[in-house]
């Protein structure tokens, strides 16, 4: 495992591809131990799987962009995914507002400050900010589409483990 991790390391000749290494490895390690909090908090086994759902795009992500050698498609991809998908879902599943997940909403806007394209960079951020602002109008409207967390000592292990 960690012989092929050196090999991969070894290929990115510039800062962008390494951070992309960087952060793909974090959201992985992050997606898979959301995949462990969710199903000990028994927050809903909708959100234990699409933590797992989250946690396969990480690592489909990474053997396109390995495949390819093109960190631009993964960024793209990660960011995308991230912000219109999994973030806005997971929201929603988690308990919305009194969970972590207004934290994660942040993900999007972190990883646009990694591209190295100007345009994107900023559009990016932008767009994913938006989206986590629409989230957040959507689940004032329409409260019953938040599912309410399990217990308070839920929601605590889960903010802690985020932090």
């Amino acid at each position: 495992m960690f012989g092929i991790a050196r090999k991969i390391w070894a290929r990115q000749e510039t800062l962008e591809k390494r951070l992309f290494w960087i952060v793909l490895a974090i959201d992985t390690f992050v997606s898979f131990a959301s995949i462990i909090l969710t199903a000990v908090e028994r927050v809903s086994d909708l959100a234990t799987i699409f933590c797992a759902v989250i946690c396969t795009m990480c690592i489909l992500t990474g053997l396109l962009v390995y495949k390819t050698s093109h960190t631009s498609i993964g960024y793209f991809f990660l960011i995308g995914f991230f912000s219109c998908v999994a973030t806005p879902v997971m929201f929603f599943l988690c308990g919305g507002i009194n969970s972590a997940m207004p934290f994660f909403l942040l993900t999007g806007p972190f990883m646009c400050s990694f591209v190295s394209n100007r345009f994107f960079k900023f559009f990016g951020a932008a767009f994913t900010l938006l989206v986590g602002l629409a989230v957040i109008v959507v689940s004032w409207m329409f409260p019953e589409w938040v599912t309410v967390p399990p217990g308070e000592s839920g929601g605590y292990l889960g903010i802690s483990g985020s932090y």
